[in-house]
């Protein structure tokens, strides 16, 4: 991993770091919501700590903030919020939880943008047999049962890291949200 300068300090960083030593946010080399918010892989994500850092970035990139900045800086910071807040909307979604889990699994520069459903294992006959059963016979609380399964395996795979865990959760997750929104929409 090679090491960057904060632009504003001249301090060296890292470039998977977001605040440099002396607390200036510096330019994002990844859009990957973990990265960007200085998490580890989890679904027990604290919001404290998560709202913290966000209202952080708040404070010193806010347009409100940068009135007498250049155009260059206030279009550096217009970027880089936008990247905030869609990490910080997508730190909020359990699938978007996943997703960016394998990215960073694969590669911490990678942001959700790159995710590929491609990579996603097709799901063994058995699972399907029993969406498809819960689909004619399933009652709501069947349903909450096994997406209560689904995510406490998610969580195990991110737990431990498991690429090909969290991929196969994802695919499961998948059918399981299509048949709970059917299930409401009945």
């Amino acid at each position: 991993m090679s090491d960057i300068n904060c632009e504003q300090c001249v301090v060296q960083k890292s470039t998977y770091t977001v605040v440099c030593a002396n607390g200036h946010i510096c330019p994002f080399y990844t859009m990957n919501p973990f990265v960007i918010f200085q998490m580890t892989p989890t679904l027990n994500i604290d919001r404290t700590l998560l709202d913290q850092r966000y209202f952080a970035f708040q404070r010193v990139l806010h347009p409100d903030k940068l009135q007498d900045a250049s155009v260059q800086i206030k279009q550096w910071a217009e970027q880089h919020i936008s990247q905030i807040n869609q990490a910080y909307k997508a730190l909020k979604d359990i699938l978007l939880i996943a997703k960016a889990t394998v990215l960073y699994l694969q590669n911490p520069t990678l942001g959700l943008e790159q995710f590929s459903d491609k990579d996603i294992p097709m799901l063994d006959g058995d699972f399907l047999s029993n969406i498809v059963r819960l689909q004619t016979q399933g009652t709501p609380e069947d349903i909450a049962e096994l997406y209560h399964q689904v995510i406490v395996g998610l969580d195990r795979s991110i737990c431990e890291l498991s690429l090909a865990g969290v991929l196969s959760s994802i695919a499961q997750l998948t059918y399981v949200e299509r048949l709970r929104k059917l299930i409401q929409e009945i």
